[in-house]
């Protein structure tokens, strides 16, 4: 292959890393590369509806396009994870990964936030959550039945309702029993005493 036709070819597609990268909203993000040969200039089009900035270092893959170089493929080798054939993967440089992998999706991000106005989950069989607290800063509806395994207490200043509370078990206030308090100063018989005053 002649010289002149590898230097066409080379102007064409290059191999190239990350120098600097800058880019804000509704803008293409400029990027400085660096080739086998020079320093230059790029822009990186990304797929509609998904974004990244690769971090400084990352390698890339430009094309000339008129007079411009246009990074058309990206990657960091730290940021390069193992996944099995036919699953996804979107990671960021820190390693914290949402992997879709079989009928399974998982996140390994320490914190996630979803700012919305309604948020449904529908779950056919079921709805775990393991955590050692979870918190609500508003109100609570349970429209169906609330089930407490190992019931240890209930914290707080008071408690208001204004429902009926029925239970097939005893309650407490302090030692006493609902079911199992006897009234002194009365004397046994047929008789009742008198309704709570």
């Amino acid at each position: 292959m002649s010289d002149t036709l590898m230097d066409k070819i080379e102007n064409l597609l290059k191999i190239c890393s990350f120098r600097n990268i800058k880019g804000s909203n509704a803008e293409l993000q400029e990027i400085q590369i660096k080739t086998l040969r020079n320093i230059e200039d790029a822009l990186k089009v990304g797929q509609f509806g998904f974004n990244s900035k690769a971090p400084t270092g990352s390698r890339a893959v430009t094309a000339r396009i008129g007079n411009e170089n246009i990074v058309i493929a990206n990657e960091h080798v730290a940021s390069i994870i193992d996944i099995t054939s036919g699953n996804t993967i979107i990671y960021n440089e820190s390693g914290h990964t949402i992997k879709i992998e079989g009928d399974t999706i998982t996140s390994t991000a320490p914190n996630i936030i979803n700012n919305c106005t309604n948020f449904t989950v529908n779950a056919s069989s079921k709805f775990t959550v393991n955590s050692p607290t979870s918190e609500f800063s508003a109100i609570v509806n349970v429209l169906g039945l609330l089930s407490a395994n190992s019931y240890s207490g209930l914290s707080g200043s008071a408690m208001t309702t204004n429902v009926n509370l029925e239970t097939s078990s005893d309650v407490k206030a302090g030692s006493i029993s609902l079911v199992n308090h006897t009234h002194g100063g009365v004397q046994t018989g047929g008789s009742s005493t008198g309704g709570p005053q």
